[in-house]
């Protein structure tokens, strides 16, 4: 199976808006949000490493609706490792907060916090929302 990368930067500075990189899945790329529904199409697997993707690309999914779930209005987390945010600011335990149809995340200090990748972080739920 080839899979192909493809990033859109529409301003960007250069002029090169219009990206591509591609690869086969026998190559383990580190690109892993492949659907089910495209993965079910494929024939079986002609080398290891293209097994081996495959699950990953199904775990994933699997741990990214775990969080999806997980991640409630009021549910407090703490993250396996601490975040790094700027001025090296550490961070680690979060409350969920929804704005709009984006989740935030407000730390112990009160700071409001987007965590885009929080839903393939390692994570455990403190306290679940009421």
């Amino acid at each position: 199976m080839l899979i192909a990368k493809v990033s859109y930067t529409p301003r960007d500075p250069s002029g090169q808006t219009l990206g591509w990189k591609t690869m086969s899945e026998g190559m383990l790329p580190y690109l892993f949000n492949c659907p089910e529904r495209i993965l079910e199409l494929l024939e079986p697997p002609a080398c290891p490493n293209a097994i081996e993707w495959r699950q990953t690309c199904r775990d994933t999914r699997a741990k990214k609706h775990e969080a999806r779930l997980a991640f409630q209005p009021g549910t407090v987390v703490l993250f396996e490792k601490p975040l790094m945010f700027p001025h090296g600011v550490e961070r680690q335990r979060f409350t969920v907060e929804k704005h709009g149809r984006a989740l935030r995340f407000r730390a112990e200090d009160g700071v409001l916090c987007a965590i885009p990748k929080a839903a393939t972080m390692a994570f455990e739920i403190v306290e679940a929302a009421a």
